[in-house]
């Protein structure tokens, strides 16, 4: 929310009904703060520890957390390396020793379940949901449109040429504009 807003509250959010106007913090101090937790959490992460038996992220394995940790760490380093480049480079540098993620099979993925409870919920949009309707937007169409992208043929069906995007945002008429490609789709 800092990289989207700047000052948010932080420090006396989600304070329910006890709390309907909370103080705004500024980025810094509650970029030094995340700062403190992700290092705890890191610091926390144990091997011996209970609690990973069921975990469906990266399946007990506390070095990828450990991994995942120091990552956040760094990228919280880099957000503040305007307002504090000394602690920017000593928190990065950190990060680094600990290790950072690498590679895919560290990645951290949100594996979603073949259930309707629990399905992506692009997935539910899409397939569950029943509806064959979707346009692509008129912005994605016509930007591969200048572009001669040769995805397009696999992006959308060729029930239109030249490819028409639907106004982004409106009620579309489905039979008005290209469909999305059966592959892609």
């Amino acid at each position: 929310m800092v990289d989207l807003f700047g000052n948010v509250p932080y420090s006396q959010a989600l304070q329910g009904v006890e709390g309907t106007l909370p103080a705004y913090d500024d980025a810094f101090t509650i970029y030094k703060d995340l700062l403190l937790k992700i290092t705890k959490a890191y610091s926390d992460i144990d091997p011996k520890s209970t609690g990973f038996e069921k975990d469906f992220v990266f399946d007990g394995d506390h070095t990828k957390w450990k991994k995942l940790a120091a990552s956040i760490r760094f990228k919280l380093a880099m957000r503040i390396a305007d307002a504090d480049p000394s602690l920017s480079k000593t928190e990065a540098e950190a990060a680094f020793t600990q290790g950072l993620i690498s590679s895919n099979q560290d990645n951290f993925i949100l594996r979603y379940e073949s259930n309707i409870a629990n399905a992506n919920p692009l997935y539910a949009d899409l397939v569950l949901s029943g509806r064959q309707d979707f346009v692509p937007a008129d912005t994605f169409v016509d930007y591969l449109n200048d572009l001669q992208d040769p995805r397009r043929n696999v992006f959308f069906d060729n029930n239109k040429t030249p490819y028409v995007g639907g106004i982004y945002g409106s009620f579309n008429t489905y039979t008005d504009y290209s469909h999305i490609g059966k592959v892609f789709f």
